[in-house]
């Protein structure tokens, strides 16, 4: 396995509750988002204490920026990135993915949804195949991050054992 990489880190979180629609109409409530950003690193480390939030959380219009966000979520959803690194600790519910250019990202995930993103990298392990539409020049591979607190995906009751496997 190969360590998170070092970098300076500028530790933000906007918690939030946002009622919000997204493309199919279905409402979502997003307890934390982190949007409008360029230019930095942002952080929200694995808890040491081990208690997860599972909150559900968006990324929104953020380009040239690494985001280390380790602690287990419900469903994450990435929008309009641009040239950015994602670190996604344990997503027990859907990642979805739109509007996505040049990026990596890393992470495990019940389900993968990819929607309008051209050029980015995934390293993942996940439940079931991904959902593609409207995608060109992406790429995949096994999750080969490791960092103190990881959390398997099938230790938090999101899938049965031995249906996770690298996308």
């Amino acid at each position: 396995m190969t360590p998170l990489p070092t970098h300076k880190i500028v530790s933000a979180e906007r918690t939030v509750t946002t009622d919000t629609s997204d493309a199919a109409g279905d409402n979502i409530q997003y307890s934390i988002e982190h949007q409008n950003l360029s230019n930095t690193a942002v952080t929200q480390p694995a808890p040491r204490d081990g208690k997860y939030n599972h909150k559900d959380m968006r990324c929104k219009n953020i380009t040239n920026c690494t985001l280390t966000l380790l602690d287990v979520y419900g469903c994450v959803r990435l929008q309009n990135l641009k040239n950015c690194t994602i670190y996604l600790g344990c997503v027990t519910g859907p990642l979805y993915v739109e509007s996505v250019t040049k990026c990596k990202i890393f992470g495990a995930s019940r389900q993968l949804r990819i929607h309008d993103t051209f050029e980015t990298e995934f390293y993942m392990q996940t439940a079931s195949g991904p959902i593609i539409e409207n995608c060109k020049g992406l790429g995949f591979a096994r999750d080969v991050i490791d960092y103190e607190g990881k959390v398997s995906p099938e230790s938090q009751g999101s899938a049965n054992r031995g249906e996770w496997r690298g996308t």
